[in-house]
Order: structure tokens, then sequence, then C-alpha cells
């Protein structure tokens, strides 16, 4: 009697299982909209933290320099080591896309290009120069009748 039950149980189960329809292997396909959307977000988050790293960090002096981090400025164009903006600047700010994408969007979408520099041949992006922007902070003045 209890083989009869366990054999029509595991009917059942295999029963269910089989009738069961394909799931799409638990992906999701993302609408087309949002991918180019999404896209133009990243393109103008990248783009201020490119000007941000370009004109607020440490200028060097050489091409030589550039080995440390820092931008080099020259004849209108910024100068910069890919692997310093990304590992040291980018991962600070909790940048979620990965290595690869990152120098296609600075190539393909930012105008960047690569240049070879320096007596040792140093692999650079170029980007044209970011213009820095007005600060407008007015100091507070204070009465003297107060000191």
């Amino acid at each position: 009697m209890k083989n009869k039950f366990y054999f029509f149980i595991s009917l059942v189960l295999t029963f269910l299982l089989f009738s069961c329809p394909p799931d799409d292997d638990g992906l999701v396909s993302i609408p087309e909209v949002d991918r180019t959307i999404q896209q133009v977000v990243d393109d103008s988050i990248l783009n201020n933290y490119l000007e941000d790293y370009c004109v607020n960090r440490i200028q060097k002096d050489d091409y030589e320099d550039l080995r440390n981090g820092g931008t080099y400025t020259k004849d209108g164009f910024h100068h910069f080591v890919f692997d310093n903006f990304f590992n040291n600047y980018l991962s600070r700010k909790h940048w979620r896309v990965p290595y690869q994408r990152t120098s296609q969007m600075l190539k393909d979408d930012l105008n960047c290009t690569t240049k070879r520099v320096g007596k040792t041949k140093l692999s650079v992006f170029v980007v044209a120069r970011f213009d820095k922007k007005i600060e407008t902070y007015k100091p507070k003045t204070f009465k003297k009748d107060n000191y």
C-alpha cells in the first residue's frame, strides 16, 4: 500500500514539474528606451567627473609627472592617464561602469583621444580644455563693533 502511495506522489510531482510553463531563465528584457536614457545619464555624469578631475585636481608641469596622477594642460588640451582617473578618482565616486566600457565611453561620447607622450611614451588620454567656472562666492562682511 505504501509503495502505491509513494508511486502516486512521485507521479503527481513529475506531472507538476513537466507541466509548468518554461520561464525565461529569470532574464527580463529592458526596453531600449531605458537603455538610451541611462546612456545619456551616464555620459552626463562621466562628463561632470572628467571636468572636475581636469580642472580641480593637481596640475602637473610635465608629461613625465602624469604617471603619479593629476592632469597636464597644454595648448588648450588636458592630458591625463586613464588608469589613475578610473582607479583613483572614479572608484572613489562609486562609478559602476566597468573599466573597458568607461574607456570606450570617453572615446566615443566625450571625444577623448589617446596619445603617447614623453620620453617613456606614456599613454595618455587627451580631451579639449574645460573652462574654469567663475566663483560667485562673496565673503561675509562683519561689523567692526562686534570685535
